[in-house]
């Protein structure tokens, strides 16, 4: 086994996976090391300890008030808020359609598609603008422009859903 052992001088590491890159002499010298155990070592940093128990990690990542364990918090409860909103329009999509039966239920469907269509359309793109406009404004420091960005688009997409929708009531 002594004699598998090789040393590199140079102060880089070697490409353990050369092979992959050029077969033929990744073969050549795969054939020097024949009934040799090959070994991958990298230098890695040793990670901070983990809480052991699963209560202890929740614990964990719900305390703390640094910024990412807010974030982590703030994923945790929108991603649990999207999951019951889903299984409740399911649930509600199926109560519906037995109540209502096949005809009506298909209205039903028609006109909550145009609803939803024409609703996504209601901020003018207010909604994706505020994901690049709130937080640098945030970083900026330019808080009497946040303030008047969230007070606007309120606003305007209030008045402009107002608008709409009384239209469409009037064509109903």
């Amino acid at each position: 086994m002594g004699s598998c052992v090789r040393r590199h001088d140079s102060p880089t590491q070697p490409n353990l996976n050369e092979w992959l890159i050029h077969p033929a002499h990744g073969r050549r010298r795969a054939a020097r090391f024949t009934g040799c155990r090959l070994v991958a070592v990298m230098d890695t940093q040793s990670a901070t300890a983990q809480p052991a128990g699963a209560i202890a990690r929740l614990r964990a990542l719900l305390g703390g008030s640094s910024e990412a364990s807010v974030t982590k918090r703030l994923a945790g409860t929108i991603f649990i808020i999207r999951v019951f909103s889903a299984a409740l329009a399911y649930f509600s999509q199926i109560l519906l359609a037995r109540w209502m039966g096949g005809s009506d239920y298909g209205v039903y469907v028609y006109v909550w598609t145009w609803v939803l269509l024409l609703g996504s359309m209601m901020d003018f793109g207010i909604s994706a603008s505020a994901q690049k406009i709130i937080p640098e404004y945030r970083t900026r420091g330019e808080h009497a422009l946040l303030r008047g960005f969230l007070s606007g688009s309120r606003w305007i997409t209030f008045a402009v859903s107002s608008v709409v929708s009384l239209l469409l009531a009037g064509v109903v």
